[in-house]
C-alpha cells in the first residue's frame, strides 16, 4: 500500500510526515528504522542519526547520553543509585545517602557524610599510599611516605616548614 507514492517499497511506504497516536510492534522480531533520527514528544527522546547520540528531555544532545533534568535516577531506587540533580551528585545504597557527595555549587565534595562542609570532607578514617587497603582507625589516618606540613618536599616521616606549636600531657 503506498500513501504519497506510487511506488511502496515495503508492505507500507508513506511519502511524508505520518502523525499517530500509537504504533504497535507485536513481532517480537520486528525491527524499525529511522533514516533521519527520531523525536518522541518533542523533546522527550531524541535519537540523532548523524551523530548517534541519544537526548532525554533535549532536543540537540551533545553526547551519547544527555538527559537534561532537574532530577536523574540510574539504577533503582529501592536498590543502590546515584542521584543527579542540578547542584548534586549523591549515591545511595538502598533508599539512604551512601558514602558519596558531590555538591556543585558549594564546591565541596563528603566521603562518608551526606553534608560536606568543606572542599573535601570525609567522615572516618583515611588510608593513603600503599596503605590504600588497610583500614584506617576511626578518624584517624595512614599514610605511608613522608608527610609535608607546609613543604611539598618533605624529607622525613612527618617534616614541618614554619612555626610549630606541640603540646601534651
Amino acid at each position: 500500500v503506498g500513501i504519497g507514492t506510487t511506488t511502496p517499497t515495503n508492505q507500507l511506504g508513506v511519502q511524508g510526515s505520518v502523525l499517530a497516536s500509537k504504533i504497535d510492534a507485536y513481532d517480537s522480531a520486528a525491527t524499525s528504522t529511522f533514516a533521519g533520527g527520531l523525536t518522541v514528544d518533542g523533546t522527550s527522546l531524541v535519537v540523532d542519526y548523524s551523530s548517534g547520540n541519544v537526548g532525554i528531555g533535549t532536543t540537540n544532545p551533545g553526547a551519547k547520553l544527555s538527559v537534561a533534568s532537574a532530577h536523574s535516577y540510574f539504577g533503582t531506587e529501592t536498590a543502590g543509585h546515584l542521584d543527579i540533580q542540578q547542584d548534586t551528585v549523591q549515591a545511595y545504597t538502598n533508599t539512604t545517602p551512601s558514602t558519596l557527595w558531590l555538591n556543585y555549587y558549594g564546591g565541596n565534595v563528603g566521603i562518608g557524610g551526606i553534608t560536606p562542609g568543606s572542599v573535601l570532607s570525609v567522615n572516618g578514617g583515611i588510608s593513603a599510599g600503599t596503605y590504600a587497603s588497610t583500614a584506617a582507625p576511626s578518624g584517624g589516618m595512614i599514610i605511608s611516605g613522608n608527610v609535608g606540613i607546609g613543604t611539598t618536599n618533605p624529607l622525613e616521616k612527618l617534616s614541618v616548614v614554619g612555626n610549630q606549636l606541640l603540646t601534651g600531657d
